[in-house]
């Protein structure tokens, strides 16, 4: 009887090791994932501000090539009004 009591008492003493032992990990486990998590969020912010950049870039060069086209459209008819205005005046 006296050696059951020890024996349960050794289990409980490990019992209890073994759940501190697993808190342990636990606690590290999820120290782990925090990180990751955090660094994580950290990529996304940095690749959402640069996909910002780039789509205030793309629409940046739009409006310049829509300026661009606008130009030129004027500079076309200009050479087609002084065309017909030389073969009027000749």
């Amino acid at each position: 009887m006296e050696e059951t009591k020890i024996n349960q008492t050794n289990h409980q003493k490990q019992d209890e090791k073994t759940k501190e032992a697993n808190q342990d990990i636990n606690v590290e486990k999820f120290n782990e994932l925090k990180k990751q998590l955090e660094q994580c969020a950290k990529e996304k912010e940095e690749y959402k501000e640069g996909w910002q950049r780039e789509r205030a870039s793309f629409e940046n060069f739009k409006k310049n090539l829509e300026n661009l086209f606008k130009d030129q459209k004027l500079v076309i008819k200009k050479e087609i009004l002084s065309s017909i205005f030389d073969v009027v005046d000749s």
